[in-house]
């Protein structure tokens, strides 16, 4: 047997033809279906606001440096603030909204059709979600910062481009000890802008679901998984949280999080309008007793995600 498509007519105006289900005499029960989805991706992104149709963010680094021998008849050697990188999120506004009648309460046999049609802020959340989904799920190729190159790539210029490139993308490999070590490593052995150590500690590794075993061997075990000699863990291999990521497209990508500051974060989601609901009204036509409309604006932009170390897996 094969299955059988539903029809649905989905205009947004309500009415009792539309949810025919809901007013038919021949159903014992309708259940509404909650349908909880999940929220994980605020937390990789510092959170701004503008009222400006475009937002744009740079850096500006300290110049630190050794100090050099200089005598008192000598000039004093200067040294001024090193400029960043910059990036600009583009605010675009979105709007969804639903009308219903009168009749469309009236002949409903259950009282489900307000909770059912009250899900615009389970459509802001997925709006929200799939954004911050979005610059992970392509940060490997489309998805840019604002030197140019991916957000998780092999050619960063430092700001003082004497000193090379470094790397936030790591060679493909799948989770384990030996592929954590390498991420944990390229955390610890950055350098700022001026080639000085900047070390930086895991905080989580986000990664698909199906992956999870291997994470939490890793995570979980108190002797390593690969070595039949029973060799103790580390303590590095569990200083760090599991999050497990369902809107993420890749089954084998995995990003470490490093611990920052707030305004360090390298990701930022920009607001202009967050969600808000507005009743939404037909003076000349009286039948139509419901209605709201969902109003939100926002952006998203890399500037530079140092704060990241990222292995698309294998």
């Amino acid at each position: 047997m094969s299955a059988t498509p539903l029809y649905q007519i989905a205009t947004g105006a309500v009415d009792y033809r539309t949810l025919a289900s809901l007013a038919t005499k021949t159903f014992d029960e309708i259940v509404a279906v909650k349908g909880d989805m999940p929220r994980e991706g605020a937390k990789d992104f510092q959170q701004l606001s503008t009222n400006l149709e475009t937002y744009k963010m740079g850096e500006i680094h300290k110049n630190i440096q050794a100090v050099p021998k200089n005598e008192e008849t000598a000039r004093v050697p200067l040294i001024s603030p090193l400029e960043g990188y910059n990036n600009t999120a583009t605010m675009y506004t979105r709007r969804l909204g639903f009308i219903a009648t009168r009749q469309a309460f009236s002949r409903q046999k259950i009282n489900a059709l307000s909770s059912v049609l009250n899900s615009l802020p389970d459509c802001a959340m997925v709006t929200e979600e799939l954004a911050y989904a979005d610059m992970m799920n392509k940060s490997f190729a489309t998805n840019t910062g604002g030197d140019g190159s991916y957000v998780f790539a092999t050619d960063h210029y430092y700001a003082d481009p004497q000193y090379g490139q470094w790397a936030n993308s790591l060679t493909p490999g799948a989770f384990n000890t030996d592929t954590f070590v390498l991420a944990w490593l390229n955390g610890m052995q950055r350098k700022n802008a001026t080639y000085n150590p900047s070390p930086m500690v895991p905080e989580r590794v986000a990664y698909p679901v199906a992956i999870q075993e291997a994470v939490s061997k890793v995570h979980n075990s108190s002797q390593y998984p690969q070595n039949a000699l029973n060799a103790k863990m580390d303590p590095l291999f569990s200083a760090w949280a599991m999050d497990p990521r369902k809107w993420l497209i890749s089954q084998t990508a995995w990003f470490v999080h490093h611990k920052v500051n707030e305004s360090d974060k390298g990701l930022k989601m920009v607001w202009e309008i967050r969600p808000r609901y507005d009743d939404l009204r037909d003076t000349m036509n009286p039948a139509i007793v419901m209605g709201k409309a969902l109003e939100l604006s926002f952006g998203t932009m890399c500037v530079i995600a140092r704060d990241w170390s990222a292995n698309s897996g294998a």
